[in-house]
This record gives C-alpha cells, sequence and structure tokens, in this order.
C-alpha cells in the first residue's frame, strides 16, 4: 500500500476520533503522530521535530509569564483599580474590563487572561450591591480575551501551532503583529458591538437569575499581596519581550524561555509554580500536531488532498483560502482549534504549494 495511503487512512481514523470526542484530544493527535511514525510516512526525527521547536518553545515560556501576573500580584493590583475606577457603572466596568482583557490576551494565554478575571469580577460584583451582574460580564470578557488573542503570534496556542507547523514545513516565520493584519478589523467591531447594541440586547436577553456568588469570591481584590519590586520586574521582562518580539531577528522561542528563566531566577515565580503553570497538554498537542503534518505532507497524501481540492474548484487562490478557512471554521465547532488546525493546516499548504502560492495567507 502506498505511503501516502496509509497517511490518508490515519488522518481519516484521527478526524473521526475527533469529531466523536470519546478519545482525548491530546490523545488522538499524539497517536496520529505514532501511528505516521510506526508506518515509516515520517521518520522519528521529523515526528519529533515539534517538541524542540519554536512553537514548544513559546507555549512553555508564555505559560510561565503570565502565572507570574498572579504570583506577583499584578492580577490583585488591576483588581483593585478596576473596583475603584470601573464600578460606579456596570457598562463602564464591563468596557474597562474588555479592554484590558484583550490588551492582556496580546502577550499572554486568553485562558491565563480569562481565569484572572473571573475573580475579579466576582470580587467587585460581591460588593456593588448589585450594580455590577456578573451574568452580564463573563461572556464579554471572555470574548474580548480571545479576541485580543488573535492579534499577536505568541498569545493562542493555535497561533502558535501554526507558526510551528509553517516553519517546519516551508522555513518561515512571521512577526508579533502579522495576525492582526487580518484579524484588527474584527476586534474593532467587536469592541463597537459590545459597547452599543451587544450591551443592550444581553441586558434584555439575559433574564436568568444571577448565579449564586462562588465561596471564594473576593480574592480578585484581596489574593496574592502585590510585591511592586517583583511586578517591576515583570512589567520590564514583559516590556523587553515585546521588544524582542517586534523588532529584532531573535528566535521567539528563545525569547519567551529567556523571559520565563528570568522571572524565576528573580523570585517572581517559583520553579515548582512555573512548572505546574505550563500547559503540557497543549505543549504535547503543538508537538505532536507538527509531526502529525509531516507525515501527511512527507508522503505526498497532502497532495492528493490538494488535487482534489483542485479539480473542485480550481486553482484560484482566494476561492481556495475562502473555502480553507470555512472547512477550518466548522471543524473548529465540532472539536478543539488545535485538532482543527492539525487536520486542516496540511490541506492549506499543500493546495498553497501546489498552485505555486505563498503558503502564509
Amino acid at each position: 500500500m502506498a505511503s501516502s495511503t496509509i497517511a490518508l487512512i490515519i488522518l481519516a481514523v484521527v478526524l473521526v476520533c475527533l469529531v466523536s470526542g470519546k478519545v482525548p484530544v491530546v490523545v488522538t493527535i499524539l497517536g496520529g503522530m505514532l501511528a505516521m511514525t510506526l508506518t515509516n510516512c515520517c521518520t522519528p526525527a521529523q515526528a519529533f521535530s515539534g517538541f524542540s521547536g519554536t512553537a514548544a518553545m513559546m507555549i512553555m515560556g508564555m505559560n510561565v509569564v503570565g502565572a507570574a501576573f498572579f504570583t506577583t500580584g499584578i492580577s490583585t493590583s488591576i483588581g483593585h483599580w478596576l473596583y475603584q475606577h470601573g464600578a460606579s457603572s456596570e457598562k463602564r466596568f464591563l468596557l474597562t474590563c474588555t479592554l484590558l482583557a484583550g490588551i492582556l490576551a496580546l502577550f499572554i494565554n486568553p485562558m491565563a487572561v480569562i481565569s484572572l478575571f473571573m475573580p475579579i469580577i466576582d470580587s467587585v460584583a460581591s460588593q456593588s450591591e448589585g450594580k455590577i451582574r456578573r451574568k452580564m460580564c463573563y461572556l464579554p470578557t471572555g470574548i474580548a480575551a480571545i479576541y485580543g488573542g488573535t492579534l499577536t503570534s505568541v498569545s493562542t496556542s493555535t497561533m502558535v501551532n501554526a507558526l510551528g507547523m509553517l516553519e517546519s514545513t516551508t522555513g518561515q516565520t512571521i512577526s508579533f503583529f502579522t495576525p492582526a493584519t487580518m484579524t484588527l478589523g474584527g476586534v474593532v467591531l467587536m469592541y463597537i458591538a459590545i459597547g452599543t447594541f451587544g450591551y443592550k440586547l444581553m441586558d434584555k436577553w439575559f433574564d436568568f437569575e444571577e448565579p449564586p456568588m462562588p465561596t471564594a469570591a473576593g480574592s480578585g481584590v484581596s489574593g496574592q499581596q502585590v510585591n511592586k519590586v517583583k511586578a517591576g520586574i515583570l512589567v520590564a521582562v514583559l516590556v523587553l519581550c515585546i521588544i524582542g518580539f517586534v523588532w529584532t531577528k531573535l528566535n521567539m522561542g528563545v525569547i519567551a524561555l529567556t523571559a520565563a528563566c528570568v522571572l524565576i531566577l528573580t523570585g517572581c515565580i517559583t520553579t515548582k509554580d512555573a512548572f505546574q503553570k505550563i500547559s503540557w497538554t497543549t505543549v504535547v498537542i503543538v508537538g505532536a500536531g507538527v509531526g502529525f503534518g509531516a507525515g501527511i505532507q512527507y508522503t505526498g497524501a497532502g497532495e492528493v488532498l490538494a488535487n482534489a481540492a483542485i479539480n473542485l474548484v480550481g486553482t484560484d487562490p482566494f476561492l481556495l483560502c475562502v473555502i480553507i478557512v470555512l472547512i477550518a471554521t466548522f471543524l473548529s465547532n465540532l472539536m478543539a482549534n488545535n485538532a482543527a488546525l492539525v487536520i486542516v493546516a496540511p490541506l492549506a499548504i499543500a493546495v498553497a504549494q501546489k498552485i505555486g502560492y505563498d503558503v502564509l495567507p
């Protein structure tokens, strides 16, 4: 049996497992990568290359940077500031939360941002005597964090994973704000929607009772004591990271890991906390995803899929790009974003290479 056929069979099995949800995503993608290796669709070196690539290193480093927001007490400081300056009006508080969440998500994972803001919202709501409703703040703050994360190449694990697959296949890299050229318009529209008709619609449609306050409410404001020296170090490290990402040609994984090491050495976060806060599941998905994609590419399975797509719709790059985006959007509603990326990215890369078009778009 041709290696391309074997790779396509493995791809089909992985897709079924991801859609069914009966097998954990990390096990499915890791299993797909191992199957590619065991069937000689790719070499062990190709399969494991993602674990030592820029993407995995960036995730580990930026996870530690994000965790330091809690251990230095900056999250507590943000909670105090929000209570003092935004709690007089629910809409004002909501817009302030979404703006700050979007800004922080430029640099740290949106899930970490949401974890930071939920106890802050609980705390302010519990002290507002009903003026601030949590049901009006959770959803838009979460959306703002997700949208903000799409503006840079280092925040969301899906973007980092895409960067790793791009780099391993073509050798291309992207700059810190390259994703913003595509997503900035959507982010602006999102903020306009929340600040105008979105708030009114939520006020009208969210007619359910306010959920019971969590037992730990208030921890967002009165949690970890702020350490001004360590908080200052974290801010300085973050600024230097941004400078490194935007204005130097240093590898972004090297920058992220250097930042993590500096924060550990200066006591901003302990080694134990740093390793506990790294999302190892995401690291494995990203690393295995690169290896899985390598099997699709090196066996020619990607070219088979590309030929099928081109025979179906032609060689117009814009139309092909739109179709791939629609497929990715559909799959991301059935499975985790990273899983959808692992399925669609090899197809996108193969199609672009087949028609002689730049892979990046």
